[in-house]
């Protein structure tokens, strides 16, 4: 690559005190992190080091060592071994199918890759494909490994999400031999001593064309830009994703209809919405209104500006939105002369209607329904405090199987959101009581929750 500079893009020297030597660098960030870095530069351009940088990778790597251990602690938990037993992929959830197809590729892009020395390339898509999988698969999947229930379904989970760790340890062998033969060794050689001895002895992985669903890509592609769109519209409406709303609309293709009803449930609960309806346009939920961009117009029109502005009021103001978006003039008759205005001289307003939060991109239309009933409060809060339970949890060093009372002192507005979510509270927590009354056991904590004031305690149910 080029030059190694300074975060700052300077020149590093000794006596400017910006050097950072190996050693020192090694023991700070460490070299796993380090070989990443300088794989993932472009050699073509500068590499500004330093820790800063360090960090940045650093995390970009957690999200492979907590998927990991996230793996593992529940396969402990449940004594599974995924290299015991056969699962067909045509048995298992589209899912599981979409993770193995995007596996798939990310097998062929790192071959292709490797053969053409663009490490590069490897390592920018082994990033995206760390993103898919614990931001889309294992969130998506929890519920599956959390369930007591060995059912065919957890034991597919815990195959597609070996095979996906398995399989890139392998990929990044050569850019990071340390991280993928700890992997390798746990996952592969711990429970199949017969297997190569070590990452390093394994054939590279070969794609396989024939696991790689085109359409359930195409498919799951649509569902998280609705997902992606629908998380924009509530912050620009200033709502967290943990209170729950009563309804989006969406506008897609008619073609893309059934894979929305198919997939219906996940955009539901990735939203925390309880319905979805589909638009036939998108004046069912916004406002449109044109105006002549007069800075373009006045030169150009002069004393007929007044016209201008007539001739374009008298449009129907979203097919002249249609045509501006679309890179098309709007043809204008004034007092029987035709003229053609050009894009950038229309200026279009897009206006929710009442109530509403309306995201477009793509030619595609999200609208989020951004009223909060009493109800829907109380849930919102419900959600909060299991968030508050859940730090607890961890405060108090409890494993992810261990049961739990709740004791807590609460305002009436939290109690009644506790007595009305009460199932779903001890639920998610593992709470098997809940008890109105002095905070007690191995952790306790003071919360302000949406400005409401409540004290909890949790205990070990097995100490009670």
């Amino acid at each position: 690559h080029a030059l190694v500079r300074d975060e700052k893009g300077e020149e590093m020297h000794k006596s400017k005190g910006n050097a950072i030597w190996f050693d020192e660098a090694a023991e700070r960030m460490g070299v796993e992190v380090m070989r990443w870095i300088f794989a993932r530069q472009n050699p073509f351009v500068n590499l500004n080091f330093g820790y800063t940088v360090g960090e940045e990778v650093k995390r970009k790597l957690l999200t492979l060592w907590n998927s990991y251990g996230f793996f593992v602690t529940y396969a402990n938990v449940d004594k599974v071994n995924p290299l015991s037993y056969e699962l067909p992929l045509q048995d298992r959830s589209p899912l599981d199918r979409w993770l193995i197809a995007k596996l798939q590729l990310l097998v062929g892009t790192s071959r292709e890759a490797l053969e053409q020395y663009d490490v590069m390339a490897l390592t920018r898509a082994v990033e995206d494909f760390l993103d898919d999988l614990s931001n889309w698969y294992i969130r998506r999947s929890r519920r599956r490994f959390w369930k007591g229930k060995a059912d065919r379904d957890k034991m597919a989970a815990y195959k597609t999400l070996h095979e996906a760790l398995v399989t890139l340890a392998k990929l990044i062998a050569p850019v990071l031999p340390f991280l993928s033969e700890e992997i390798y060794q746990n996952l592969v050689r711990s429970v199949d001593p017969t297997a190569p001895e070590s990452v390093h002895h394994c054939d590279y992985p070969e794609p396989d064309e024939g696991l790689v669903d085109r359409r359930l890509l195409q498919d799951m592609d649509l569902v998280m830009r609705l997902v992606r769109m629908g998380r924009a519209a509530r912050k620009e409406a200033g709502i967290k994703v943990r209170q729950p709303l009563s309804r989006i609309w969406v506008l897609v293709d008619e073609s893309e209809r059934k894979t929305v009803e198919t997939f219906e449930d996940q955009i539901l609960e990735e939203l925390n919405v309880k319905e979805i309806s589909f638009l036939e346009h998108p004046s069912e939920v916004r406002k449109c209104s044109v105006k002549p961009n007069l800075p373009l117009l006045g030169p150009k029109y002069g004393g007929e500006l007044p016209k201008v502005r007539r001739a374009l009021e008298l449009l129907d103001p979203e097919d002249v939105a249609t045509n501006v978006a679309e890179g098309r003039r709007v043809p204008l008759d004034l007092d029987g002369r035709k003229v053609e205005l050009l894009p950038e001289e229309v200026l279009v307003e897009m206006e929710p209607k009442e109530g509403l939060k309306v995201l477009e991109e793509d030619g595609y239309v999200l609208a989020l329904d951004t009223l909060i009933t009493e109800e829907l409060k109380d849930e919102g809060l419900a959600r909060e405090l299991v968030r508050r339970i859940q730090n607890l949890r961890k405060k108090a060093g409890l494993n992810v199987t261990d049961r739990i009372v709740l004791s807590y002192r609460a305002p009436e507005r939290l109690k009644r959101a506790l007595k009305r979510f009460g199932d779903y509270v001890m639920a998610e927590t593992l709470c098997l009581e809940m008890r109105e009354g002095e905070p007690e056991g191995e952790a306790s904590s003071s919360e302000n929750v949406d400005g409401l004031e409540v004290q909890l305690g949790i205990s070990r149910a097995s100490h009670i």
